[in-house]
């Protein structure tokens, strides 16, 4: 039987709406919420291809995700309400300029069976089966990947899908069109045509920095046919579509191997489960935190070698724990966000992991398990982490300024660092509020590095240790932000050649503006 209870905590839940004191520093002015806020909202579709500002996805969980090269947010499926619960096929792109939605294709109503096409070619009328939970990748040449997943609750996925945006068409590249299937393993770090991932639903996900997808675990079939949670770990070359299985094991209900706190060993293995936040660190990295395995949350994270083959345990319980929220706002060796599930994630431009939400445990003493909106940063350096706000309890009250708690909703950070999530359950309710985390300073940039233009603004040597030189074509108010919008220096400059020191500012992107009579323009800086 499929596993409810990982993809869908949230229907049985009791609402408990309690009050506690909770920080709320100076990045709650960095949450914006775009667009609708309502409950249980229904699809409203329009026309299919068009843009509409009234046109919005609904309340809905678990629907895969990818940022595209023009900077559009896409979205897949995912779990919805329509008079009766059910598994959405439908594809959506959100356009942050216009701020608008459009639903590019796929079925409008529930728990469609799809229609697979002849494998390896793409057709106008393939179309993968309504899911939720899937994995999603992003290829360098633009497409969107899409593998496994669940469907119609006793239902999991093996089959791998390609989104070409160009052509609007769906391709059946790999695996299964049979449900439920067994894992195909065949020899440990040995790639084959014929090996393949069992169904599963809720894994993690990563693309790596030479565009191999990685997959780790989820709740699904194992070798034997048998279900549950998985802690195995695969790897998929596009190029030569030929899966690999790298590491973990070929059987549900791994315990895995901590080993030691900091130090990396083969033999390590983070125990099975599925739901966890995931990054991918500057150096190529895989990171995974939390998730859950039979009803146990973790608050463990890992970091895995993909040169060495090795996992890391690099911080949180090897059990499972409540909060330690410390001093808000600053970084400390004590401190860990409770363990949890279906928490959303992401990476800013300085290498730092940010968590928002998930279902979990806040501080020790404050409740069972329960829906958070509690706000954590991780120092990929220090192994540290830092409470930025949200409230130290389970289902807090809702506040103005501030995301709800909630699971499982669908994040992007898009191509100017800023960080986007949409709908998610709130107890028992599918929401479909969009949230921003970024000033409009810096969502609103266009990240252009040195622009050929001879009469537009140009930045020179870019990156840099700090050290720039701006060429303006006229007399101009130049401002520059960090990625998360935060003030960096405004100044008046004169028109030609003048310098700009960022010298003492840690290495990351930063957002250069230049206003003039004649409009604005725009230069993304690195500083090394």
């Amino acid at each position: 039987m499929y596993k409810t209870i990982n993809l869908f905590r949230f229907i049985s839940l009791t609402s408990l709406f309690l009050f506690s004191s909770h920080f709320l520093n100076a990045q709650t002015s960095k949450w914006k919420r775009i667009g609708p806020d309502s409950s249980f909202s229904e699809v409203i579709y329009g026309t299919e291809g068009q843009l509409l500002p009234s046109i919005n996805p609904g309340g809905r969980v678990g629907s895969a995700n990818w940022v595209d090269a023009n900077n559009n947010l896409w979205l897949y499926g995912g779990y919805f309400n329509l008079g009766t619960y059910g598994f959405l096929g439908d594809l959506w792109k959100y356009d942050i300029d216009s701020a608008e939605w459009e639903w590019v294709n796929g079925y409008m109503s529930l728990n469609e069976r799809g229609n697979y096409g002849v494998k390896g070619s793409p057709s106008d009328t393939a179309q993968p089966p309504g899911r939720s939970s899937a994995a999603s990748w992003a290829d360098s040449q633009g497409n969107l990947w899409m593998f496994g997943g669940g469907g119609q609750i006793v239902t999991c996925f093996s089959d791998l899908w390609k989104y070409t945006i160009s052509t609007n068409q769906w391709t059946w590249v790999n695996g299964s069109s049979v449900t439920n299937s067994r894992g195909i393993y065949g020899k440990k770090g040995v790639a084959s045509s014929t090996n393949n991932p069992g169904g599963r639903s809720a894994p993690a996900a990563w693309t790596d920095t030479t565009g191999t997808f990685w997959l780790f675990g989820g709740y699904g079939y194992d070798f034997y046919g048998n279900e549950g949670d998985l802690n195995d770990l695969w790897k998929y070359v596009s190029n030569t579509n030929e899966w690999t299985w790298v590491s973990g094991d070929s059987v549900i209900g791994s315990v895995g191997s901590y080993g030691t706190l900091g130090n990396p060993l083969a033999t390590n293995a983070p125990p099975a489960r599925s739901g966890s936040t995931n990054w991918v660190d500057k150096t190529g990295k895989l990171w995974m935190f939390g998730g859950n395995n039979e009803g146990n949350v973790y608050n463990d994270l890992w970091k895995y070698d993909v040169t060495a083959n090795e996992w890391t345990w690099m911080n949180g319980s090897d059990t499972g724990q409540a909060a330690i929220y410390g001093t808000p706002g600053t970084p400390a060796a004590a401190n860990t966000p409770g363990a949890r599930q279906f928490a959303q994630g992401w990476m800013d431009e300085n290498g730092d992991f940010f968590v928002f939400g998930g279902e979990g445990y806040a501080a020790s003493g404050a409740g069972v398990i329960g829906m958070l909106n509690d706000f954590w940063k991780y120092s990929v350096d220090s192994n540290q982490w830092a409470w930025l706000g949200g409230a130290t309890i389970t289902y807090p009250a809702n506040e103005k300024n501030w995301p709800p708690a909630e699971n499982d909703a669908v994040c992007w950070t898009d191509t100017n660092g800023v960080f986007w999530m949409y709908g998610g359950a709130i107890s028992a309710e599918l929401v479909n509020s969009l949230w921003r985390y970024g000033s409009d300073s810096a969502a609103s940039v266009t990240a252009t590095v040195n622009p050929v233009n001879p009469t537009s603004l140009t930045v020179y040597p870019n990156p840099s240790a700090g050290q720039f030189t701006v060429n303006l074509p006229e007399a101009a108010q130049v401002t520059i932000y960090s990625t998360l919008g935060d003030l960096i220096v405004t100044e008046n400059l004169p028109k030609g050649k003048q310098p700009l020191n960022l010298i003492n500012k840690p290495a990351g992107v930063y957002y250069l503006k230049a206003n003039s009579s004649n409009g604005q323009q725009a230069v993304k800086l690195v500083v090394e």
